[in-house]
């Protein structure tokens, strides 16, 4: 404690920070009169310095969000009548949750499934525990192509669209003790326990832990199409 009495006694102040990188670059050429094409590629990067209620644990370090965007595009004129534009596009995005490193072993407790200090809450009273590890990876791929057909006061148009998702993921989460004054009361009297003197005791209403340990992997595909009639 750093302040007086004897509860909310304890006074923190620490640093957060948000760092934001961003880049963006495009290359367009017209190859010949009937041929355009462009190249687009971005970059986009943050980076989050979390604040934690407690210096060495409880909550994350912070998050790193980084994202790769690209894309090319072919426009080619057949005649003045009859145009054609394929597109490819990619975007793979990565979201890293940065998890203090604790020394779990030490702790002596059984049965924690994965290295973070478990969340142990005792009502009434701020909780203190680990994040748990965040990290999905997700990619996706996108190809398309419109065929535009003029025919005098008539204009066709017709386009198909298809895109393949991968995501890769790891969600957890932390193993969590919850603590109580009726461990700690006289019994039919629950007024007498004490949910932090539980804590000491090691005696808690609530025990949550996830054994989902391991990354699952989506996949998926999209398809689509379309024709259109102007007049």
């Amino acid at each position: 404690p750093n302040k007086p009495g004897f509860s909310q006694n304890y006074y923190n102040l620490q640093a957060g920070g948000f760092n934001h990188d961003q880049a963006d670059g495009r290359m367009d050429m017209q190859i010949d009169p009937a041929d355009l094409t462009f190249v687009r590629l971005s970059y986009d990067r943050t980076y989050t310095i979390a604040t934690r209620p407690w210096p060495t644990a409880a909550g994350n370090t912070g998050e790193i969000d980084t994202f790769y965007d690209s894309a090319m595009a072919w426009t080619h004129t057949f005649s003045s009548s009859l145009v054609n534009d394929v597109r490819v596009g990619f975007l793979r995005g990565e979201l890293d949750r940065l998890t203090p490193s604790t020394d779990v072993n030490s702790l002596l407790s059984p049965n924690l499934v994965q290295e973070a200090l478990p969340s142990m809450s005792p009502a009434g009273y701020q909780g203190i525990g680990d994040s748990a590890g965040f990290d999905p990876t997700q990619q996706e791929y996108q190809v398309t192509n419109n065929l535009m057909v003029v025919k005098g006061k008539h204009i066709l148009s017709f386009g198909v669209d298809f895109r393949r998702f991968n995501i890769n993921d790891l969600q957890l989460t932390a193993t969590s003790y919850s603590f109580n004054t009726l461990k700690t009361s006289t019994g039919t009297n629950t007024s007498t326990g004490n949910s932090f003197a539980s804590l000491l005791l090691g005696l808690s209403s609530q025990y949550t832990a996830d054994t989902n340990a391991v990354r699952f992997y989506e996949r998926s595909n999209y398809f689509g199409a379309y024709g259109q009639y102007e007049y």
